[in-house]
């Protein structure tokens, strides 16, 4: 057939993904390959013609080739859900080999229909099993980049990121000559090069440039022109060298010097056919040593103006009663009058309140170290019905449920796999994975396994550690039992509430994980490992943070989210999947304030970023629903304050694609979250006592 379409048609490849590395086809096309494969395959002709990849269904033919094909994956990255993490990095993997030239993404849009629930009048994007068959393909059709209406899945940023057709490079970074009136001068060089293919210059575009720093831009950047068109006669696939001389503002600079970035970003010149004027084509951010700013900010000690922010007006001394069932603290402070209460029973706040009003409600500052599940840590190999309901279980086609309220996961042999392969999946499968064989377990069946989902928690010891005027110091041990009775994890949390109404919670956690995987231990991962709070629903009114954003992302997913001061409401924390799971994350943050309408809010930091999500659902009911309106909300909202987030994976929805650097091992873990009530909201970050880690 090959030699066929060769004969009669001359001018075209021929591409065919079955035959692997065999003659037959003049492009390199396997479908979501590994990453060593691709490793091999893109490098030379002898990785191309030599054994392909095992794959159950069919027998790779090996190639002669002499000359190497062209590498383009037909599928690569699948989409499903909150997914399409990895997508960076394989991109940078096909930039460093010779003959790999990009690959495609599993799909464009959730093919979902639109839906009206006849109890509650709300809409919901339907998907298999919704329409009252017994045999579907569940949320297999939704796997887009954007939802069904074409609304934009907060992938499609990393997505656009990733494919920017203009990038740039820090090549060095200085201080200048001062210029008058106080101000301060900074110059730097880049290296702007186009990724165009077929556009003969950047002419259509303007450049745009400002340095940042702690999400405060404090002064605008001027490309010096040096003669021949500049930056914007660069051709295609080519590049040139920019100076740009910075003249910032020093009293706009907080003192945060390991959050200084040059900002530059590329806008339409004009209207085109496809965007109007403006419209962001791509956009960079270069982290700047705080030295090329010269003495002020590069100094570990905070400047004069600093050190006065951090001072605050005098406060009464804390008031504290050891009683039976808790610890009660309280005092006044600047922002008026505070109480913190620490459960005896839970070791974790029962309460935390400003002037009154509550702030966090029972069993806040708990361990946390599950998720939702999405569509990625419930895939595995099918034949799987026990790892999740029927709405998710879209692997084990054996289902017999007309309605999702009543999941009925079965085995039998009505399945959408080929003949042959049926007595695998309905029987072989579920008892590889029984016997805890690591390759057909799902990340959720083993979070599950470990009881990550049902954890109790059991103070060993509260007790008062310091009673002060200045400060109150207690010590909480908790042990987070199975089940079973087993201890999954123990946690210390040294609660320390000051007198300004500030409360340091150190944290220090061991999560062991479980013993008896007969044949093979699996790779483990904990979802998550972090600190969970039961907040005032109202103080979703108004979210801000420093940090990535603003769309949601996650380790694996974070290469388009830009550092700086975003904004949010509660309808935007929460993004609706049509399968609802794990969501609405924003990572690097170093500063979150979540305020009520009235002004009183509460204030989150720790001595290094971390992650958080503010969502009106627990992880829970997101796991149970099967659309986002079958969700509402609860008595408290849930806030997260990750220390560790696992990546969300993306090579595949099948099986574990989260890559080894975006894992969150077991083991001990320490950190540091600070507290910070109020009555009104603070304008800006506090100065840095030395630069943040990061």
């Amino acid at each position: 057939m090959a030699a066929w379409c060769r004969t009669h048609d001359p001018s075209r490849p021929v591409q065919y993904e079955s035959c692997g590395g065999g003659d037959a086809t003049d492009i390199i096309c396997p479908m979501y390959p590994d990453k060593k494969h691709v490793e091999k395959v893109g490098s030379s002709a002898a990785g191309q013609n030599a054994k392909w990849m095992f794959a159950p269904t069919r027998r790779f033919p090996l190639g002669t080739r002499e000359q190497p094909r062209p590498l383009i994956p037909c599928e690569f990255a699948h989409a499903m859900g909150n997914s399409t993490g990895n997508y960076a990095d394989w991109w940078e993997l096909f930039a460093s080999l010779p003959y790999a030239q990009g690959g495609f993404i599993w799909d464009w849009a959730d093919q979902g229909l639109h839906q009206t629930d006849p109890k509650t009048g709300k809409h919901f994007w339907a998907y298999g099993g919704d329409f009252e068959c017994k045999q579907h393909d569940a949320q297999f059709c939704i796997n887009g980049l954007v939802f069904p209406d074409r609304t934009p899945h907060p992938a499609l940023h990393e997505v656009k990121h990733v494919h920017r057709p203009v990038d740039v490079a820090l090549l060095s970074a200085e201080p200048a000559a001062e210029p008058a009136a106080g101000k301060r001068r900074s110059a730097f060089r880049v290296r702007i090069s186009s990724r165009y293919d077929h556009l003969p210059s950047l002419a259509h575009l303007s450049l745009r440039c400002g340095l940042e720093v702690g999400g405060v831009e404090v002064g605008e950047a001027a490309p010096l022109e040096s003669g021949g068109g500049g930056w914007r006669a660069v051709g295609a696939r080519d590049s040139c060298e920019v100076d740009l001389e910075v003249v910032w503002d020093p009293a706009l600079a907080p003192y945060r010097p390991s959050e200084v970035y040059l900002a530059l970003c590329f806008t339409l010149s004009e209207e085109s056919a496809w965007a109007a004027a403006g419209h962001e084509v791509a956009a960079v951010q270069l982290h700047i040593d705080a030295a090329a700013l010269g003495e002020q900010l590069a100094s570990q000690a905070p400047p004069a103006r600093a050190a006065a922010a951090l001072e605050s007006p005098a406060a009464a001394p804390l008031k504290c009663s050891d009683l039976a069932d808790a610890i009660e603290v309280s005092g006044s402070g600047a922002e008026g009058a505070f109480s913190v209460v620490v459960c005896k029973t839970t070791g974790t706040l029962r309460s935390l309140a400003i002037n009154g009003e509550s702030l966090l409600a029972a069993g806040s500052a708990a361990l946390n170290l599950w998720r939702a599940p999405t569509d990625n840590d419930n895939g595995a190999t099918p034949g799987m019905p026990a790892v999740t309901s029927d709405r998710k279980e879209w692997l084990a086609q054996f289902v017999s449920s007309a309605s999702w309220s009543k999941p009925k996961p079965q085995l039998g042999w009505a399945t959408l796999q080929p003949l042959y392969l049926r007595p695998f999946y309905s029987t072989v499968g579920p008892f590889l994975r029984w016997l805890g064989v690591g390759a057909v377990q799902s990340w959720a069946y083993i979070w599950k396994h470990h009881s990550l989902d049902s954890l109790s928690r059991e103070a060993v010891a509260v007790q008062l550690v310091e009673a002060a005027a200045e400060r109150v110091v207690i010590r909480c041990k908790c042990d987070l039992r199975t089940p079973k009775g087993r201890t999954r994890a123990k946690h210390e949390l040294l609660v320390t509430v000051s007198a300004d109404g500030s409360v340091a919670l150190d944290t220090t956690a061991k999560v062991t994980r479980a013993s008896g995987m007969p044949l093979c231990a699996p790779e483990f991962s904990l979802p998550r490992i972090g600190l969970r709070f039961a907040a005032a629903p109202d103080l979703l009114g108004s979210v801000r943070w420093l940090g990535q954003g603003p769309h949601e992302n996650y380790p694996d997913r974070a290469a388009g989210a830009r550092f700086g001061m975003h904004s949010a409401t509660s309808a935007e924390l929460f993004t609706p999947y049509v399968v609802p799971s794990e969501c609405g994350h924003r990572g690097g943050t170093t500063w979150l304030v979540l305020s009520a309408p009235g002004g009183r809010g509460l204030a989150v930091s720790s001595e290094e970023p971390f992650g958080w999500s503010a969502l009106p659902h627990g992880a829970q009911a997101i796991d149970a629903a099967a659309h986002p309106s079958d969700l509402e909300p609860e008595a408290h909202a849930t806030l997260c304050v990750d220390h560790r987030m696992m990546g969300v994976g993306g090579d595949i929805g099948w099986g574990r694609s989260v890559w080894p650097e975006y894992l969150v091992p077991d083991g001990a873990y320490t950190w540091r979250t600070t507290l910070r009530p109020f009555k009104q909201p603070p304008a800006t970050p506090p100065a840095a006592a030395a630069p943040i880690a990061g």
